[in-house]
Order: structure tokens, then sequence, then C-alpha cells
């Protein structure tokens, strides 16, 4: 059984808040309660002893928000009202979910997320799901900041779900607006890298975000790393995309010296300007 604290819940759904990775104490196993009949004071010490948490640990709450929440019926999004969304997860099991829920005691629905799971962002801070029903649901977030954030946290937890990433795994955080882009279309781009370490973002190796200059680039041209091909196509104006990138389609095992060590997975968080 899993839970979150009252509090926390509380929080929750008067204002947007991401819980960091060191969220664990909002989010225990409830242990099961001792039986009265046992009074001896061996009875009394165990009822008094904490229940030590399965070996793998309890799950952590990597980001939690307060959405509205659409349920798909009979071919149209029914409003179900305002809930609590969060990603949480486990890295020593490598299990993941996407939860909605209304209260400590009461979870709504669950999306186990692994790396064909699919969040897809649509305009106006919305973005759909399937849960392990295969019910599709709409969740609307309540700032951008909040809808992009969530998306994140997302991506990465497909990332640690995966025991081998070989392929990019991108995911949308802003559509854009416009035709998507394709081989040999010139893009100017601003980005921030990171490096993947310890289930997470370790430190940021390259950006131009607050530079003068975009990176210019013609995709198809073999000028950027492979993943950066792959990941940026169909991408629009204005749009914006996580990507997360293994070693072998981007510096391989010879890095980039004192920047990218050998054998590095890369995480970008890309923008089309233009």
């Amino acid at each position: 059984f899993i839970s979150l604290s009252s509090a926390r819940l509380a929080s929750l759904f008067g204002l947007d808040q991401t819980v960091s990775s060191h969220g664990n104490e909002f989010f225990q196993y409830t242990a099961p309660k001792q039986p009265k009949k046992s009074q001896t004071a061996a009875g009394q010490a165990a009822q008094k002893a904490p229940v030590a948490p399965a070996a793998s640990g309890a799950p952590s709450v990597f980001v939690a928000t307060a959405v509205h929440a659409y349920r798909y019926t009979n071919g149209q999004y029914l409003k179900q009202g305002k809930y609590g969304a969060a990603v949480v997860g486990n890295h020593a099991t490598k299990e993941y979910r996407l939860l909605l829920y209304i209260s400590q005691q009461q979870q709504i629905t669950t999306a186990r997320i692994h790396p064909g799971f699919v969040l897809t962002v649509q305009p106006n801070n919305y973005s759909t799901f399937y849960d392990d029903q295969r019910q599709n649901w709409s969740i609307m977030f309540e700032s951008e900041k909040a809808a992009m954030d969530f998306s994140k946290q997302v991506c990465i937890a497909k990332c640690n779900s995966s025991p081998v990433l070989d392929s990019v795994l991108s995911q949308d955080l802003l559509l854009g607006e416009g035709q998507g882009a394709e081989g040999g279309d010139s893009l100017e781009v601003a980005y921030t890298g990171w490096l993947f370490q310890n289930n997470g973002l370790g430190q940021v190796f390259d950006s131009n975000v607050n530079k003068d200059k975009l990176l210019r680039l013609k995709l198809g041209s073999g000028k950027v790393i492979k993943g950066w091909e792959e990941g940026m196509m169909g991408m629009k104006k204005g749009g914006r995309r996580y990507l997360i990138i293994p070693p072998a389609w981007a510096y391989g095992a010879q890095g980039v010296a004192g920047r990218v060590p050998p054998d590095s997975t890369l995480v970008f968080e890309v923008e089309v300007r233009r």
C-alpha cells in the first residue's frame, strides 16, 4: 500500500509544487495494524516497534501537482474534477508509475511508466495518457511550467525503467506551431545539455540559452550527434523537447575531453526558435 501524507496532499491541491527526488518522507508504505489481543510485554513491544520498509526501499515522489482530470467515455472527455497527479518510483526495483489521486486513501488510477509509455502533450497545458486498464485520460495542468516539469519527470522515469537504453527517448514539453521539421530543414536552436547521472540530471556540460548566438543546424547533414538528428524530427517553431540520448547516439566511448566522460548518457532540453 502506498500513501502520500495528507499534509502534502492538502498543499498539492492549493498550489503547484515540485517535490524533489529526496521527497521520500512524504511517501511511505502503510504498516498493517498489530492485533490488539496480545497485550503481553512482547506484544506491546511489537506494537511500538517501527516496521522496517521492504528491502528495496520505499518509493520516491519525483513530481506532484494539481490537475483538472477528464476521462474519455463514449467518444468524449468528461470532467472528473481536480486531482493530484504524481510520478513516483523506486530506483532499486526500476518500477515507476503515474498516479492520479484524490487523497491519501483514494487513488483514482495508475499507469506503469515503461520505455513504451506515451504521454501526449497537447496545446493549452493538456496532456493525455492511457492507464493500466487502457482507459484514456486527459489532464490539464495549472501552468505551462507545471506541465513541462511533469513531462520531464515522465521522460526520466521512462529512461530509468529501461534495462538498457538503446535508442533516443524524446518527450515533447511544448508543441510549438506550424510545420514539423524534416530532413534538410535548417533550424536555429536554444539548448542545454546535462550528463545523466545517478538516475537523473547531473552537471550541465553545455548550454547556449543565455548566449547571443543560437545553434544553427541542418537536419540530416550529419553535423550534430546522431541523437539530435533523430530526436528533433517533427519539432515545430516554438516547440520544446526533452531528449535522453544513449552513448552510441552521442559521443560514445570517446566522450569529449574535459566535458563528457566516455560512455555518457546525455539529456538535452531543446527549443526551436526559427
